[in-house]
């Protein structure tokens, strides 16, 4: 841990470049969404891609490239379940998740069944291709280059999702013509090249807008003090991931790599002006007023603290404003800019979190995101005029938001935000009003939600309003660092024999010491000293097998610790051969016949097994490995017995082939832990 006078060195060259700066200068860009067909074509296809994605240490002039898997590209492209088990539960469920599309307020023409990608309807996507180029006629080019090196490499394209700035001379807006992107937090730390420190996220800037790096990239710690949950590998075949300094140990997969929130937000422009024109019947000032209270700035970004009765030139940029502590924009009640608008409510800043300014400043800390959004489709009017908005009325043109996050915790942060402050219909004490922008406005009442505007003598209050934005697509992603993007290019899923050392590698550190090993087999519901006994006696027969120090087995070198009774079974790289398995389980077991999943294996029948299954023509061993070798028979029937067998006229416990098959292929030992857990059966204390 850094002492707190040390600053937090990020290398930006593994940091992707779009989480410390937007590619702003790169005006048009393209969302490529991918679906893996061809896992080990699609590895060949990563790492032939990875030189060409864009990292932190230059601000890129003509086109960058970045990208991004969900949980599901994680396990087709054969990151062990181990290593995956250290990602968030957000990640691993994924947006649509029944809870939580509750929390985000995706229902009704919002539900994901009603998605153009991402839903449960939709082709499964994979991986987030994100390309940017200077102009239409680059961006087109690296376009066609990349979707032909996607398609050729075992992936198929889901959907592509252009997109572009809309930039008016000062800085970006969006299609309800309003400045965004302006209020963005940026990280406590130094960068180790000196480019990087004077743009985006990297940026020094006041301390109420700095947090720590571990609120937007794993491997740091976070406003908690905290470092955030990351995965790390027991194994890196790529010899390319910093070894973890913090946690359980093994190497540090998460280490300058994001959460990346994807969602496609379409935008009713003309409804929304449409609904303020009529609610305030017809007054176009009165119209526009509204609108500023309901976001929090003016349309060209002057915040209402500074600026609350009218628009004021020369403030498009400010984000130096407070709520509380500030004496000059002081707004406690709202006045100025309403507690239930937009920016408000997403950001809090110093106000309403605590009565404690410096409390409340460090409690908005640990929900802060960068953001890197972009808008698609055509403005409905160039200048952004809610007149012209109003006078063309409804097209009918598809245009919207990219809407794009980065953070530390996806729960946390991002769906802590949309959840508690946006969909909340009671922030701040309000009633029935949730975000005006992107709330879910019929949570409470299906007339529509309120907003409220307070002021002196009475406050005012629009209501019965209806939504303006809807979600027609998402996703969560990690967005890995560019020695990640290597190990997952390289990685191979463990094989059947290290799959099985591996679920007594409780902390995925590569190492099961005599712990571990003890760990696990209670994790099997086996008693306290067959436990202790089995992981003394595992332990020292494989630790000097597998180059381990002294007890500690080394997984990645299992293969060179099977017994005598293994050998024919698993070949030298710890692989099952399947054929050689069913031949000997059919010897065993006097089967004929085509092999069957159903077929069974009694105790006596797999002390037979057990013992042919050395190399055939080499003599039983006999002593301690054929001791051991029956204790183990009598485990796995203790802990696996699926079936009945008649022997002698009577019922004795017997195990399928599939079973038995899935544990020389590894995958018992979950399968128990999860189904078997709380069962208590006979033998070893069971």
């Amino acid at each position: 841990m850094k002492k707190s006078d040390e600053p937090v060195v990020i290398d930006t060259s593994q940091v992707q470049g779009v989480l410390l700066s937007g590619h702003g200068k790169l005006n048009d860009a393209r969302f490529i969404l991918l679906r893996i067909d061809e896992p080990l074509a699609a590895k060949k296809w990563l790492a032939d891609v990875r030189p060409e994605i864009t990292n932190g240490h230059h601000r890129p002039e003509d086109e960058a490239v970045q990208i991004a898997f969900t949980y599901a590209a994680l396990v087709e492209l054969g990151v062990p379940r181990q290593t995956r088990a250290g990602f968030s539960v957000e990640f691993e469920e994924g947006m649509t998740a029944p809870h939580r599309s509750f929390m985000l307020g995706d229902s009704r023409e919002s539900a994901p069944e009603n998605w153009e990608w991402g839903g449960p309807k939709n082709e499964p996507v994979h991986i987030l291709l994100m390309l940017y180029g200077k102009g239409p006629t680059e961006l087109e080019a690296l376009v066609q280059r990349h979707r032909k090196l996607a398609t050729d490499g075992g992936l198929s394209v889901v959907i592509e999702r252009e997109t572009h700035t809309l930039f008016d001379g000062i800085g970006y807006r969006e299609h309800f013509g309003f400045r965004d992107g302006v209020a963005q937090p940026r990280m406590d730390a130094v960068p180790s090249h000196e480019l990087a420190h004077r743009r985006g996220a990297m940026r020094e800037d006041a301390h109420g807008n700095t947090i720590k790096a571990g609120e937007l990239l794993l491997g740091y710690e976070n406003e908690y003090g905290h470092y955030p949950v990351s995965p790390a590998a027991g194994i890196d075949e790529s010899r390319s991931l910093p070894e973890k300094t913090y946690g359980r140990g093994g190497f540090d997969l998460g280490k300058n790599g994001t959460y990346l929130v994807y969602r496609q937000l379409e935008q009713d422009v003309y409804g929304f002006w449409k609904a303020l024109h009529d609610k305030v019947g017809g007054d176009s000032k009165d119209r526009d007023y509204v609108a500023a209270k309901m976001v929090g700035r003016w349309p060209s970004g002057a915040p209402l603290v500074k600026a609350p009765d009218h628009d004021t030139p020369g403030m498009e940029l400010d984000d130096s404003f407070s709520y509380i502590s500030d004496p000059k924009t002081a707004d406690p009640h709202g006045e100025k800019c309403p507690f239930g608008s937009h920016i408000r409510r997403s950001n809090p800043r110093d106000s309403i979190l605590s009565p404690d300014v410096d409390r409340a400043i460090q409690l908005s800390k640990r929900h802060r995101m960068v953001r890197r959004a972009r808008p698609y489709g055509l403005p409905v009017d160039e200048k952004f005029r809610s007149e012209e908005v109003i006078e063309k009325g409804s097209d009918g043109a598809s245009r919207g938001l990219n809407f794009i996050c980065f953070n530390a915790s996806i729960a946390r942060q991002f769906e802590f935000v949309q959840h508690t402050w946006c969909n909340s219909p009671k922030f701040a004490e309000l009633h029935n009003d949730p975000d005006p922008l992107i709330g879910e406005q019929t949570r409470l009442d299906p007339k529509g939600g309120d907003f409220t505007i307070p002021g002196q003598p009475v406050r005012r209050r629009v209501t019965e309003l209806q939504r303006f934005v809807t979600t027609k697509g998402g996703a969560y992603f990690f967005m890995p660092s560019l020695a990640a993007i290597e190990y997952i290019a390289k990685v191979r899923d463990m094989t059947p024999l290290q799959k099985h050392v591996a679920f007594f590698d409780t902390d995925n550190d590569g190492i099961i010491s005599i712990g571990d090993t003890y760990r696990g087999h209670r994790r099997l519901g086996i008693s306290q000293f067959y436990s202790a006994l089995f992981s003394m006696i595992i332990n020292f027969a494989l630790f000097f097998q597998t180059k381990g120090k002294f007890m500690q087995i080394k997984v990645e070198n299992i293969a060179m610790g099977k017994h005598a009774f293994d050998t024919g079974i698993f070949d030298d790289d710890g692989m099952l051969d399947e054929k050689v398995f069913d031949e000997l389980f059919s010897t065993a077991t006097g089967a004929s016949g085509e092999p069957s999943d159903e077929d069974v294996i009694t105790r006596p029948e797999m002390n037979a097994f057990v013992t042919a299954g050395g190399d055939r023509g080499r003599p039983n061993p006999g002593g301690l490995p054929h001791w051991f070798s029956q204790r183990e028979t009598e485990l796995i029937f203790c802990l696996a017995s699926d079936a009945k067998a008649t022997v002698d006229g009577k019922d004795e416990p017997a195990i399928t082939r599939r079973t038995l098959k899935d544990f020389y292929r590894g995958d018992l030992f979950p399968k128990i832990e999860r189904l078997l857990a709380y069962k208590r059966v006979g033998g070893f204390g069971l």
